[in-house]
Formats: structure tokens, C-alpha cells, sequence
């Protein structure tokens, strides 16, 4: 089925398949994630014997915390409060292994350089937690329920092949850089009426009508870029597109098929 043929019932089970697919796969990189902080955790709870009972103890109870944290949500259905529950979790472990790390003093060159990279990943998994829990506003409606065989099955064939399209064979595809460099460029088809976005391989997918995409073009770049913000519904990504496919879309908000 091509995404032209897809009615408003479909556009809707396209769009909630989407954002369940794109909130479990968040949940198991967190979930992951939280299994190796645990394992790190608790292997590093043996370093800290150095300064008392406490700093075993406590560094103990994270990492059995984040093991089972992991293991939840590796295995159980997608919860979009288990962003915030995540967030949380990974910036209280974060702040823990700064203060622990930077607390300890220690003349051994081999426990100075495990601290240090114990110090550093407190830093990431304070930025880590802090850019997950936004991600809750997006996902807040999201049915626990998985999607049926046939609703997945749409997906994965509009996901396809709208990530196979590419703009120069295409009049009606345009590229999105995000300015984000951890996440995958979005791929959108603009059709008369409609627009579907794909990010990656399908990773993410936004459907939107014609008026609830907008593009801000700014600045140009090196390249004949623009820097530009892609507003699709509620959701606003900063980054870059060619000069080309902003005329593209330029004319298809216009409603000029020439």
C-alpha cells in the first residue's frame, strides 16, 4: 500500500503505531543503558570501601536498582512515565558518582583514572536523564497495547519506502537534518493533502496535514544549506535543509504542482 492510498482511519493507526514503536525502542536503549550502569555500579561499590560502610552500601542499592530497572524495561510494555522514572533515576545516580568520585583521594594512578571515568559518566548520565524526561510530553498518550500484525505491517511498509525515496529522483521528498548529531536525518514526503516524515530507517515517524507543517528558514550555511526549524503538529526540530528542497516545500505549501 502507498502512503497516498491511506485513509484518516489509517493515518491514525500509522501515527499510533508510530509512536508506540519509537517509545519502546527509547525505553529498551534506556533499559539497556540502566542494566550496564548497574553492572558498573555495583562493581565500583568495591572501590569505595576505601571511605566506609556508606559508600559501599549505597552504590550497592543503586546498582541492584538500575539492574532491575533495566530488566523491566527491557521485558515489560512501554510506559511513558517510565521516561520520567528513567530521567530521574539516571540523574540521581549521575549526581552520586560525581560526588562520590570527586570525594575520594587516593595516591594510586590506576584508582585515579577509574574515578575520573567514573566522574565523567556521572556527567553523562545527568545529560542523559535530562534529555529524556521532556520525551514524556510526546509520549504521554501512548496505549500500552501493542499495535495489531496489520497496523505494524503498514508501518514497516511506509517506513520503507519513504526512507528508500531520495530527493533528486523525487519531486515530492525533501531531506531534515536535525541539529541534534545523536539522532538520524528525517525523510518527508509531502503529498497533496498530506505530509509523512520518516526519521532513519524508521525510527520515528511523524504524520501531519499540509497546515501543520511549517518550516522557519534562517540563516544559510556552508554548502547552500539553511538552518531552518521543521514544526510537524506540536513537535519543533531544528536543523538544516538544501536550498532546493526549501523551495520544494515551498511550493507544495503554496499549492504550486509545477
Amino acid at each position: 500500500m502507498g502512503s497516498s492510498g491511506i485513509n484518516r482511519q489509517g493515518i491514525d493507526a500509522l501515527q499510533s503505531t508510530a509512536d508506540y514503536k519509537s517509545l519502546r525502542k527509547i525505553l529498551v536503549s534506556a533499559g539497556i543503558s540502566s542494566f550496564i550502569f548497574g553492572v558498573l555500579a555495583i562493581a565500583s561499590s568495591t572501590l569505595y570501601g576505601i571511605r566506609g560502610i556508606l559508600f559501599i552500601t549505597i552504590s550497592f542499592l543503586f546498582g541492584m536498582l538500575l539492574l532491575g530497572i533495566g530488566i523491566w524495561l527491557i521485558a515489560g510494555k512501554p510506559r511513558a512515565m517510565e521516561l520520567i522514572l528513567c530521567g530521574i533515576l539516571f540523574i540521581s545516580i549521575g549526581m552520586w558518582n560525581l560526588i562520590s568520585a570527586g570525594s575520594i583521594f587516593t595516591g594510586n594512578t590506576l584508582l585515579k583514572i577509574f574515578l575520573q571515568a567514573i566522574f565523567i559518566l556521572g556527567l553523562f548520565q545527568i545529560i542523559w536523564g535530562l534529555r529524556i524526561i521532556p520525551r514524556y510530553g510526546r509520549f504521554h498518550h501512548v496505549s500500552i497495547q501493542k499495535p495489531s500484525d496489520e497496523n505494524q505491517g503498514l508501518f514497516d511498509e511506509v517506513a520503507n519506502n519513504i526512507s528508500g525515496l531520495k530527493p533528486a529522483d523525487s519531486k515530492d521528498v525533501i531531506e531534515f537534518i536535525p541539529a541534534d548529531v545523536f539522532t538520524n536525518k528525517w525523510k518527508g514526503k509531502l503529498e497533496e493533502k498530506l505530509a509523512i516524515f520518516v526519521q532513519g530507517k524508521g525510527d520515528d515517524m511523524l504524520v501531519a496535514s499540509q497546515e501543520q507543517v511549517n518550516i522557519e528558514p534562517g540563516d544559510t550555511s556552508p554548502g547552500k544549506s539553511i538552518k531552518a526549524c521543521l514544526q510537524i503538529g506540536k513537535r519543533r526540530i531544528k536543523g538544516t535543509l538544501s536550498l532546493e528542497d526549501l523551495y520544494r516545500y515551498e511550493a507544495w505549501k503554496s499549492g504550486d504542482k509545477s
